[in-house]
């Protein structure tokens, strides 16, 4: 980690540590951390073939604070061991959130780093991501966080959702582009176990390349079952290699079979090979084939936020582009603790 990033993550606990015990009521520390050890049996890629090992996925360390009645803040680190199977690195911390909000009635006005509205909702409905990201997220279709200003609210009912949004389109990075990205999400609670959204988003790339995506959710979650079905498609045009498009359908099943064991089955079906699939983390997926997903695991919980659980993703191939590529078989053992 370098002297600078030390420095500034000192400054800002001292900052927080600095705040008298009054004002610290108003706020809360929190945390997680997930990770797995891994065995690949079986991959694409032969120098990744029978790799194992331990690795953190996620750490995240988040301070919360209301103040000022009608604002609230949020700072938030995250960090993660290199997942391309060849760096050899530490787990460098950077800001993974860092906004300010007004907080009317029925709306929020977000102004700063924050999650972008394609996806975080699906994230908080399907409640797997320690397994693994939801599908836009995962095949790099959109980004999870982006800098910017967003309006977002609900009905009086609670039924009815939105969110609006304007951002750089640079991640957690810093600008370098004069295009900008623009965001919108509406969702509704039909009963109180099915819901549904669609969200559409569209980015100015550098150059005259632009990015066009839209999604759809629906789910049910009651009792023992939380099941849904995402789809997204997006079109990339201009792009070096010409129009490029890109779908998925993904579908996930999970049931309580009893109050600490919760088996769960998801599977992605991609229409093309993936631009930078190889660059996804934890599983490099072949750039030149069309993969499909699957993942099956079981759920032990040991107590609240603590869970252990044994899974297995796959990836197998069509339409490759030469001889098709070995299917992807990894077996995982995976963590998560939430504080």
């Amino acid at each position: 980690m370098t002297l600078n990033r030390w420095i500034h993550i000192s400054v800002v606990a001292l900052a927080l540590g600095a705040v008298p015990a009054a004002a610290q009521d108003q706020g809360k520390f929190s945390g997680l951390v997930f990770g797995d050890f891994y065995q690949v049996f079986g991959h694409s890629d032969p120098a990744i073939e029978d790799l194992n090992g331990f690795w953190v996925r996620r750490v995240y360390l988040t301070y919360d604070r209301s103040f000022a009645e009608k604002f609230k803040a949020r700072v938030r680190f995250e960090a993660a061991s290199p997942g391309d199977f060849s760096t050899s690195g530490v787990l460098d911390p950077f800001l993974k959130d860092l906004y300010v909000a007004y907080v009317g009635q029925l709306f929020e006005v977000t102004l700063g780093l924050q999650p972008t509205p394609t996806y975080s909702n699906i994230e908080d409905f399907h409640g797997y991501r320690y397994i693994e990201k939801t599908p836009l997220d995962l095949y790099k279709i959109t980004d999870s966080r982006d800098s910017g200003l967003s309006y977002s609210g609900k009905s009086a009912d609670g039924k009815t959702g939105y969110f609006l949004m304007i951002g750089n389109d640079s991640g957690t990075k810093s600008e370098t582009n004069k295009g900008k990205a623009y965001y919108a999400r509406i969702g509704h609670w039909f009963t109180d176990s099915i819901y549904a959204e669609g969200t559409a988003d569209f980015r100015d790339k550098p150059g005259s390349e632009e990015w066009t995506t839209f999604s759809g959710f629906l789910g049910y979650r009651k009792d023992k079952v939380n099941a849904g079905v995402i789809y997204g498609a997006q079109q990339r045009d201009n792009t070096s290699s010409g129009d490029i498009d890109i779908a998925v359908w993904s579908f996930y099943l999970g049931v309580q079979a009893t109050e600490t064991v919760k088996p769960f089955f998801r599977v992605d079906f991609l229409n093309d090979p993936v631009p930078g699939a190889s660059g996804i983390s934890y599983i490099s997926i072949d750039d030149n084939a069309t993969p499909t997903l699957y993942i099956v695991g079981v759920e032990f919980k040991l107590a609240d936020g603590v869970y252990i659980t044994p899974n297995v993703e796959l990836v197998s191939y069509r339409d490759a582009a030469g001889p098709e590529p070995d299917d992807i078989v990894i077996g995982r053992l995976t963590y998560y603790a939430k504080f």
